[in-house]
């Protein structure tokens, strides 16, 4: 009689073994898919940044040239006035 309690208790104790070890590996895979989505989102955000850094240089050194050559012409037509003498050396800093 003892012996076959034991052994009930021995095939629920392995019935609820399997099922923890189900939700174990449930909760692995969600855990490892988080990790990747993780990574997946930081790809996401930084990869354009950077990119649109690179793209973006060019055109803003242009904007720079342009809006220099502007302001050179507006302090000769203006007599260059003590304002917007220096304004160039502080950007370029």
């Amino acid at each position: 009689m003892i012996e076959e309690e034991i052994k009930q208790l021995l095939q629920k104790n392995l019935e609820y073994s399997k099922e923890t070890h189900k939700m174990l590996m449930k909760i692995k895979k969600y855990f490892f898919m988080q990790h990747i989505m993780n990574i997946l989102k930081i790809i996401l955000i930084v990869v354009p940044l950077i990119l649109a850094i690179f793209i973006a240089v060019p055109y803003l050194r242009e904007t720079m040239r342009l809006y220099e050559n502007m302001m050179k012409e507006f302090n000769s037509a203006t007599g260059g006035s003590a304002v917007y003498k220096g304004v160039f050396d502080m950007i370029k800093k």
